[in-house]
């Protein structure tokens, strides 16, 4: 049996989760809980629906970084100037969420929170250094997004924490680009997905993180193609090799929804059209 909760104020919320027992979940959008009940996933749980507390809300420079709250839904992202200038990967990537229904009420903790290894909004998020906020009743940590899934729907989490937001450095003159393919574009989940965001200077790359969506246990940093698009000038060798290293840094596994390789193929594909739209086209 599911158990749905709705506490006004993240102090009651915190208390709520460290004295249940069992499975414990929150909830703002709830596209997750959907998914998950109708894939016979939902046994006896709690869930906390966070919805009404300010605490999970807005989007913000906070200093140095920004800041978005988990309730804040896809819808706002894409909306967001302040997100248009500062991550556009995040931006686009958002829109490739879903439906008009889904992006108005999916969230980026909810995305956060599930751990899948197509999540749109963490490919996005692992490029701009993102992190994740977390709280209990008696302590509130903050750790790298890169660390925070560990295998498919598989996550530190602790069952008495919740996902506060995510946070990343505010960087100047930063590019940004997402794509991914997927049987139906957004209406389904992505075969495949590569963002980049990267500082460019004079046309060369300064500063570059490139992520893979779906093509692993969990979303990647691709380190090595990021190594290779900053060792050597911009040229259509530099692309071919980058293109191989993100195909090499693959991980896919075989399903219903795509072979392994088909899905290590469009690494290298998706990761030249994010290129191109960042504004490194090869003539």
């Amino acid at each position: 049996m599911i158990h749905v909760y709705r506490p006004d104020t993240l102090r009651d919320l915190l208390a709520l989760l460290a004295a249940a027992e069992g499975p414990r979940y929150c909830l703002a959008g709830g596209t997750e809980l959907v998914a998950r009940q109708q894939a016979g996933l939902i046994g006896d749980s709690l869930w906390a629906d966070i919805g009404a507390i300010p605490d999970f809300r807005g989007i913000r420079k906070d200093g140095e970084d920004l800041w978005i709250g988990a309730a804040t839904t896809h819808s706002e992202v894409v909306e967001s100037p302040l997100l248009g200038g500062f991550a556009p990967a995040l931006v686009e990537a958002c829109a490739a969420i879903g439906s008009p229904q889904v992006r108005n009420q999916g969230t980026i903790g909810g995305n956060v929170a599930c751990g899948s290894a197509d999540a749109d909004a963490v490919c996005a998020l692992l490029t701009l250094d993102a992190e994740v906020e977390l709280a209990a009743r008696r302590e509130r940590r903050r750790l790298p997004l890169a660390d925070f899934a560990t295998g498919p729907e598989i996550t530190v989490r602790r069952p008495e924490e919740v996902v506060l937001g995510v946070r990343f450095p505010a960087r100047k003159h930063l590019r940004g680009a997402y794509r991914r393919v997927a049987p139906r574009n957004g209406a389904t989940r992505a075969k495949a997905a590569v963002a980049v965001s990267a500082v460019l200077r004079e046309g060369e790359i300064e500063h570059v993180r490139v992520a893979l969506g779906g093509v692993g246990p969990r979303v990647l940093r691709a380190l090595g193609t990021e190594k290779r698009l900053l060792r050597d000038p911009w040229s259509a060798a530099t692309l071919a090799r980058a293109m191989e290293t993100a195909v090499a840094e693959a991980r896919p596994l075989d399903d219903l929804r795509s072979s392994a390789d088909y899905r290590r193929r469009m690494c290298g594909i998706l990761l030249k059209r994010a290129l191109d739209g960042i504004g490194l086209p090869l003539e």
